[in-house]
């Protein structure tokens, strides 16, 4: 925790990979039951 950049950055980088994973599960739902 030495620099806290570095730390945001990550933060920032797993909630976007979080985010992208749920719409990517939503698309994938949406497209089996059209």
């Amino acid at each position: 925790m030495k620099n806290p950049s570095v730390q945001y950055r990550y933060s920032l980088n797993t909630l976007y990979i979080r985010s992208w994973s749920i719409s990517y599960r939503l698309m994938l739902f949406i497209f089996i039951f059209r």
